[in-house]
């Protein structure tokens, strides 16, 4: 389950948020760091509100993405979003390993 997709482009980051969600951009300083709330509309996947920081840093071999979500119901909605999350970075970073070498 993808919550946000990311498409990067230069020195910026995009998010296109999910219409099912209601969310608050609580932080953007950009390029570099996005931070914002998480409720899904009618509560199904997770009752309460969660937190989402996305945050970018330079390395030498690239880009570094670190997210965070914090603040979920429980053990189960944790585990869920992680996979869903895991997934979601692994297509990234296979549609930039496909790029080749020199994209950063």
């Amino acid at each position: 389950m993808t919550l946000l997709k990311l498409a990067m482009a230069e020195n910026y980051f995009v998010l296109r948020q999910m219409p099912q969600a209601e969310k608050e951009f609580l932080e953007v300083l950009r390029p570099e760091r996005v931070v914002m709330s998480w409720r899904w509309q009618g509560g199904l996947e997770d009752p309460g509100e969660s937190r989402l920081a996305i945050t970018l840093r330079a390395v030498p071999e690239g880009t570094e993405l670190t997210l965070i979500h914090s603040n979920l119901h429980d053990e189960e909605t944790r585990r869920s979003h992680e996979e869903g999350w895991t997934g979601s970075l692994d297509k990234l970073d296979g549609y930039f390993l496909q790029l080749g070498p020199n994209v950063r």
